[in-house]
């Protein structure tokens, strides 16, 4: 179960962090992504039940510290936050995949440094890692998305295209827009999400289809 701190904890710069976590996975709840908020030293500092479901694939294991029953998922996230903590300022997105056990359909984790981290030099929340699915692709419902992200509508609506595969110029055309026009929005779009490239998007957004 989600839960937050008591509201009446001063507002410290370490309280902002963690209440910070606790939103970035709510919302990736949401989008029912398992997502955890970790320090740059690996501890888990919050995680939402969509991550709690994906035990025992992964898991918080000692000191809140994520373990991969696949040892080369382990290995392969050992290497990713030792990158991440190196350059918490690039807000690069480190992914790498995580294989499958039988029970378990396989995912892709991806890693990187929280939106902002750069304003504060000893952050508690520092690192977001979150997972998607390798199965066939839907955008959420484009109501949601300007819910969760404050777009605009017609972001939404390029969000949407986007993670259905198309492309700038598909989406300008069938919304009878300029491409610039499109560009423009992604822009916006990149800034409201967090994310830098399109391909970041589409991880974020994504969802798997119901079997």
């Amino acid at each position: 179960m989600l839960q937050l701190p008591p509201a009446h904890a001063a507002m410290s710069p370490i309280r902002m962090d963690i209440e910070r976590a606790w939103m970035t996975v709510s919302v990736l709840q949401m989008l029912k992504l398992p997502a955890a908020v970790l320090t740059a030293n690996g501890r888990a500092v919050a995680s939402n039940p969509a991550f709690d479901a994906c035990a025992p694939q992964i898991c918080l294991g000692s000191c809140r510290r994520i373990q991969f029953a696949a040892l080369s998922a382990q290995a392969r996230y050992d290497d990713a936050r030792a990158s991440a903590r190196a350059d918490l300022l690039s807000q690069g997105d480190r992914s790498f995949a995580v294989p499958g056990d039988g029970t378990s359909l396989p995912m892709v984790a991806h890693l990187r440094p929280l939106p902002d981290i750069e304003r504060n030099l000893s952050p508690s929340a520092a690192l977001l890692l979150f997972f998607t699915s390798v199965v066939p692709q839907r955008a959420p419902d484009e109501r949601l998305l300007v819910a969760l992200f404050d777009l605009t509508a017609a972001e939404a609506r390029v969000a949407s295209r986007l993670v259905e595969g198309q492309s700038v110029t598909a989406i300008a055309r069938a919304f009878g827009v300029a491409t610039s026009t499109v560009r423009s929005q992604l822009k916006s779009i990149f800034g409201k999400t967090g994310t830098r490239r399109q391909a970041e998007i589409v991880s974020l957004l994504a969802t798997p289809h119901c079997v």
